[in-house]
């Protein structure tokens, strides 16, 4: 899961940074603020799986 947000962040940045892959897909460059906002999904799923995976862990000590 955390490989695939990296991969996909990495993706977004190849295609709206790069002159080639913005002139073959027609994309534009990002401002700072667009990639603080295209950052703020993938940092709270980050955060809600990691949260996900301690709750199990004190569930499963709990029995």
């Amino acid at each position: 899961m955390n490989l695939a947000a990296l991969g996909e962040f990495v993706l977004a940045v190849l295609v709206t940074q790069t002159d080639a892959f913005r002139r073959i897909l027609g994309t534009t460059e990002l401002t700072l603020a667009q990639f603080g906002w295209a950052l703020l999904a993938p940092l709270a799923l980050l955060l809600l799986w990691e949260l996900g995976k301690v709750a199990a862990r004190q569930g499963r000590s709990a029995l």
